[in-house]
């Protein structure tokens, strides 16, 4: 797995957009790496905003079929992102 193309950009929680090269060659575009004020971070997967009873809400275009998988991924991805961003312009 390799991180390409981190771009900075702070709000909020918001750090970052990146894209992902996997093994087999899939590359995701547009994703995310957030750091809360605790420290504790975490990426996330392109996704579309919708409104829901007055409120803004997100759904990711794809995701994990199950919460282990997932966090296999945030525990692999993180350590990449981080440097990335410390390399990043």
């Amino acid at each position: 797995m390799e991180i390409k193309y981190f771009r900075k950009y702070e709000k909020n929680t918001l750090k970052g957009f990146f894209s992902v090269q996997f093994d087999n060659g899939l590359i995701v575009k547009d994703m995310t790496y957030h750091v809360k004020d605790d420290g504790n971070s975490w990426v996330g997967f392109p996704s579309k905003s919708y409104e829901k009873d007055g409120k803004t809400e997100w759904s990711n275009y794809c995701y994990f079929n199950s919460k282990e998988r997932g966090n296999e991924f945030q525990k692999a991805v993180i350590p990449l992102v981080e440097e990335a961003r410390q390399n990043a312009d």
